[in-house]
């Protein structure tokens, strides 16, 4: 029974989110198990890896009018990958950034954790960490919003105290 089938997938991010994650994860650690993957099975591109500027298209938080905020790297990858046993996946990736090596991997982890090919528990040990990246990334970007918060009502008081 595989972890799908099992249910034991529930405990993964929903797969939107899996190449962010892998792109944040150690970039030596995820060539290697891609490398290590790889060589168990049979990988094909399903099209010409591309790299370049993607424009980044936003809404306004108010109006929710969309706009484009600006261009940006990334790389997009996507692969078929057969593994020794036969069975088949696919999978791709978007990295933001123009590595083509790191994207080539990520798609190929992709496609073995969302089809649960032979090593997939490894391509979760991968997701996990680039979670705890994330995570931290993120209280960081929160302490450092925390510090521009400004307490107009502290201001008002100020304005009416009259000493």
């Amino acid at each position: 029974m595989s972890r799908f089938e099992s249910g034991a997938a529930s405990d993964l991010p929903p797969r939107g989110v899996w190449g962010r994650l892998l792109a944040l994860a150690d970039r030596a650690q995820v060539l290697a198990t891609a490398e290590a993957l790889a060589a168990e099975g049979t990988i094909e591109l399903l099209g010409p890896p591309e790299s370049g500027l993607v424009l980044l298209a936003v809404r306004d938080g108010v109006a929710g009018t969309p706009f484009h905020l600006g261009e940006m790297p990334a790389a997009r990858v996507a692969v078929s990958v057969r593994s020794a046993d036969g069975r088949r996946g696919e999978g791709g990736a978007i990295v933001p950034s123009e590595d083509l090596e790191l994207a080539h991997a990520v798609a190929l982890l992709d496609a073995v954790l969302a089809h649960d090919l032979p090593g997939s528990e490894r391509v979760a040990a991968l997701l996990a960490q680039g979670a705890e990246r994330a995570a931290e990334i993120e209280r960081r970007r929160a302490l450092l919003l925390a510090r521009t918060r400004v307490d107009f009502q502290a201001f008002g008081e100020l304005a009416r105290d009259p000493a």
